[in-house]
């Protein structure tokens, strides 16, 4: 029962000196008997579409993206992990010529940068990457456009492959695979471009604005590197988070102060 207004010419209109006159932010309050949602449009203009994201006060999994979908260029990420993960879930030596090694990447073999993050331990591993991308890829998409989202993905990927070898450079058993550094840095670019998402964990089911979960992240992301108790990439995911941030800066330097501008309205 949501209208989308990004077909309304005079909504187009009243948004078009926003945020690089690519995608504008709309907040409109709606009630509704089941779990009063909150709902927040964002309206791309070029693509002439409304994603809508739903936050419940009352019960917040209730999760509807039937709306908004995912575009050609995130659905052809997901599934290109989806298929490279089962192969390697199947082929003991296919995973082992992918993945992340310090060994085999200190002989150049500089692939396993990349390759590594189309691989995943197991089902559970893959599912969490991968809906995490299909729910936020889409806001990059939206905002930097589907080239741009491949570099600040693969950028991010690459980031975080180069400070895992710079942490774990010593330790030549050391290996990984997993897409999680490009797909943290898919959210972190995510609420960067939009300073009035809000997140919510898994773990933790209650929305909170983005920015109190980078900060959130990165200090139990430095937490981890310090204490190394855990089989988690932290250095990756850093290095994926830095990513993310520094390539959506590359691509619109005014981001930051629409951010601010956002935040401290």
């Amino acid at each position: 029962n949501i209208t989308d207004y990004s077909a309304h010419q005079d909504m187009l209109d009243a948004f078009k000196d926003q945020t690089r006159g690519l995608v504008s932010t709309l907040q409109v309050g709606e009630t509704k008997k089941k779990g009063d949602w909150k709902v927040i449009l964002y309206l791309a203009e070029i693509q002439k579409y409304a994603f809508v994201d739903y936050f419940a006060q009352n019960d917040w999994a209730r999760w509807d993206y039937s709306s908004m979908g995912a575009s050609f260029f995130v659905w052809t990420l997901i599934l290109s992990n989806v298929w490279v993960s089962r192969r390697g879930f199947n082929n003991p030596a296919f995973f082992q010529n992918y993945l992340f090694s310090i060994s085999s990447l200190k002989l150049g073999d500089y692939k396993r940068l990349i390759t590594s993050s189309f691989l995943h331990v197991d089902m559970s591993h893959l599912l969490f990457n991968m809906l995490t991308l299909f729910f936020f890829g889409d806001y990059i998409v939206s905002f930097f456009g589907g080239f741009y989202f491949y570099i600040i993905y693969f950028g991010s990927v690459l980031m975080g492959g180069l400070l895992s070898y710079a942490y774990h450079m010593n330790n030549n058993d050391y290996s990984a695979v997993g897409a999680s550094g490009g797909v943290i840095g898919i959210l972190f670019a995510a609420i960067l471009a939009f300073p009035d998402l809000k997140v919510g964990l898994l773990i933790v089911p209650i929305p909170m604005p983005g920015y109190v979960f980078v900060l959130l992240y990165i200090a139990y992301t430095l937490y981890g590197i310090r204490q190394q108790k855990d089989s988690i990439g932290h250095a990756a995911h850093l290095g994926g988070a830095i990513g993310g941030v520094l390539f959506s800066s590359f691509v619109a330097p005014d981001i930051w102060g629409i951010w601010w501008q956002q935040i401290s309205g």
